[in-house]
Formats: structure tokens, C-alpha cells, sequence
């Protein structure tokens, strides 16, 4: 990824989910098959983050704000 990146500025975000409200959200979305969020748990294990979000105890527009204050 970092040689995708090389010589972009970025700021990269890892957003955090508990798995229940992943597998909630899992089976509301059309077009989907089950098994994604469990198959998927370690998907981005090694990865590093420029900062860290928990979804499930801040509001999108809180996200969006937190992000903003970041990279400002």
C-alpha cells in the first residue's frame, strides 16, 4: 500500500467496529451473503493508522469532525 501512496500526503484511518453490530449491519445491506464480517476479522492486522476511530461509540458526523481536527 505504501508504495500505492508513494509521495501522497495521507492520513490514514482505521475504524473500529465491535463484530455484532457488524454482523447486524452485515445482514441490512442488500446485494450481501453472510459470512463476510467473520471471515474477514484479520483483514487489516499488521496495518498501521495515522489515528483511530471506535464506530459504534461516535456518530458518522462525529467521525467526519474528528477527522477534519486531524488533518487541520
Amino acid at each position: 500500500m505504501d508504495v500505492v501512496f508513494a509521495g501522497v500526503p495521507t492520513f490514514r484511518v482505521g475504524l473500529d467496529c465491535d463484530v455484532d453490530t457488524l454482523l447486524q449491519s452485515e445482514w441490512r445491506r442488500a446485494g450481501r451473503w453472510g459470512g463476510l464480517v467473520t471471515a474477514s476479522l484479520d483483514v487489516h492486522e499488521g496495518w498501521s493508522y495515522d489515528t483511530g476511530l471506535d464506530m459504534t461509540a461516535l456518530s458518522p458526523e462525529a467521525i467526519a469532525t474528528e477527522i477534519c481536527e486531524r488533518v487541520s
